[in-house]
């Protein structure tokens, strides 16, 4: 995958929870998510992401930024424009 292809991003999230009991907390795990976007960077450790872009006559805006690690990737699939 390149620049500019739209994925779905199938990776695990951080959680964070106060006042837990030690048995909630021995229960406690990575929350799964699923994210679509548009690639805009990508390297070896993470993939960076647009949810939005807004194209005129001066440049791309680009909204909804995320930057997910590799580490936490479990899968990524391209989308097929129809």
């Amino acid at each position: 995958m390149k620049a500019g292809d739209t994925i779905r991003v199938c990776w695990s999230d951080i959680r964070h929870e106060d006042d837990l009991s030690l048995n909630e907390i021995k229960k406690l795990e990575p929350a799964p998510a699923i994210t679509y976007g548009k690639i805009l960077v990508q390297n070896d450790s993470w993939i960076t992401l647009a949810s939005t872009e807004f194209p005129d006559e001066n440049g791309t805006e680009y909204r909804g930024i995320l930057c997910i690690p590799r580490c936490v990737i479990s899968r990524i699939i391209k989308l097929k424009e129809v």
